[in-house]
């Protein structure tokens, strides 16, 4: 059985190196400026991409053209859509549906990471750059008609320590839960670069899409809506989080709790469990984990991913939790 995988894999990827050679002796090989990106990325993550010129065609033209209007909606469609042949409409439909598949293909690749990685793919598909950031960060890059998709660590990967998580895990899952969406700047990246859709997923592996309207672009209108849209996120993030005085209280007492524990915990290494036993201990253990998880509540997440749709709604906007 594993000789006849093999036999396909080998016979799969002669057709496609073939097939590849005369489209490029055909249509021309494909030219992409790419930033950061290396050959193992492509590789690893688009394997079997169009390296030629050629367009992408479907079978029946005017089925999955109305398809795609009907699914996609007049806000979302490129501005010149009305103007566009029927061929270069089926090759936009196409680079559309490739550039999704490459984009959860990335997340499944980023969503364990303790830092940012950021993967911009140009209007056709193509994987066109790529940075790592920190635990909380990464570069404000984006590409007009393109496409970014990037991970959130969070608390779980950032703030948790691998003990802390397997203990929370078995006995209190329910204060784990929760989501990490968009920022308010991941929002405004991605309007004021004219992107045609934008992905993020946290590391509990929830994926959210943003897709800008498409409608407006480049107009004066455009500009005061984002205006609007940028001071409502604002505030949507001020009235989530708790006061700054309210939330240094609770790290506070997260951090005396955590205190008390490593003192008794070096306290019973020094003089042993009878004066100092394991129940004392772990009952402090589950103190400190108590103050710990108050102090980040993934709750005000939770506000913030309403909060995203319904402001996306007002303004136009498509926003979406897919997972």
């Amino acid at each position: 059985m594993k000789g006849d995988y093999y036999m396909s894999t080998i016979s799969a990827v002669g057709k496609y190196l073939t097939r590849q050679a005369k489209q490029i002796t055909k249509y021309g090989e494909k030219s992409v400026e790419r930033t950061s990106v290396t050959d193992n990325m492509l590789n690893e993550l688009t394997p079997f991409r169009r390296l030629s010129n050629k367009k992408g065609v479907l079978s029946d033209s005017n089925y999955f053209v109305k398809k795609f209007e009907t699914e996609t909606g007049n806000r979302f469609l490129p501005q010149n859509w009305s103007s566009l042949s029927t061929e270069e409409k089926l090759d936009y439909i196409v680079k559309d549906r490739y550039s999704k598949l490459v984009s959860h293909k990335i997340m499944g690749k980023i969503k364990d990471n303790p830092e940012e990685h950021l993967y911009l793919l140009n209007k056709d598909g193509d994987i066109a750059h790529y940075s790592k950031g920190d635990m909380g960060f990464c570069d404000d890059a984006a590409i007009k008609g393109g496409t970014s998709i990037h991970n959130h660590p969070g608390y779980l990967k950032t703030m948790y320590s691998k003990e802390e998580v397997e203990y929370l895990q078995k006995h209190h899952p329910e204060k784990l839960k929760g989501v990490t969406p968009f920022s308010d700047g991941d929002i405004r990246v991605s309007l004021s670069n004219g992107e045609k859709s934008a992905y993020v997923i946290d590391s509990q592996e929830h994926k959210f899409l943003f897709k800008p309207r498409q409608d407006i672009a480049n107009s004066p209108e455009k500009l005061k809506e984002d205006s609007r849209l940028a001071i409502d996120l604002i505030f949507l993030g001020e009235d989530a989080f708790p006061r700054m005085e309210i939330q240094n209280a609770k790290i506070h007492k997260s951090n005396e709790a955590l205190a008390k524990f490593e003192e008794f915990e070096a306290k019973q290494k020094k003089w042993g469990r009878l004066f100092y036993s394991n129940k004392a201990k772990n009952r402090l253990w589950e103190n400190y984990l108590n103050e710990k998880t108050e102090a980040l509540s993934m709750k005000p997440f939770e506000k913030i991913n309403k909060g995203l749709k319904e402001l996306s709604e007002k303004f136009g906007h498509k926003y979406e939790q897919l997972s």
